[in-house]
């Protein structure tokens, strides 16, 4: 995290606009959570990036926890878990709308460098969820071997 910090303030970045750019996605996050299609076009878009996301160098590994924010995403627009704040949801999916808005602090065209601001903003939101997205993937493992079972 604080080579991500470093690198951004390089590039003129506070920490506090990242956060800033974060409460500002909130509100569509609230509109794409209203809506399990656009929901889910936004989760299979992330989904499809994850592995390309994973080895980036710098801020690849800020990007392996992607596909277990999406199942939670998606099993909590569907009904299946319910067991997290309604707040952890739309900060996480905010963080997914972050990625792909056209306004981003620093633009996704630019190699590597491109990847920072995103990189930063779902760090913040990771670790604001932590201990949510532990408890969803303990219910997913305890889900996945109940249905194992049958």
């Amino acid at each position: 995290m604080r080579l991500l910090k470093r690198k951004l303030k390089k590039q003129g970045i506070s920490e506090e606009e990242i956060e800033d750019a974060l409460r500002k996605e909130e509100k569509e996050a609230e509109k794409i959570l209203e809506d399990k299609d656009r929901t889910q076009k936004l989760i299979d878009a992330v989904l499809k990036l994850c592995d390309k996301l994973s080895r980036l160098p710098i801020v690849g590994e800020v990007f392996r926890d992607l596909p277990l924010v999406c199942w939670m995403i998606s099993d909590y627009v569907h009904g299946n878990y319910r067991e997290v704040p309604l707040a952890t949801i739309i900060t996480l999916t905010a963080a997914l709308a972050y990625f792909f808005s056209p306004f981003n602090l620093i633009s996704n065209i630019i190699p590597v460098v491109g990847w920072l601001d995103d990189a930063l903003v779902f760090k913040l939101a990771f670790e604001a969820a932590r201990n949510d997205l532990e408890a969803y993937a303990e219910w997913r493992t305890v889900s996945a071997e109940y249905y194992r079972e049958d």
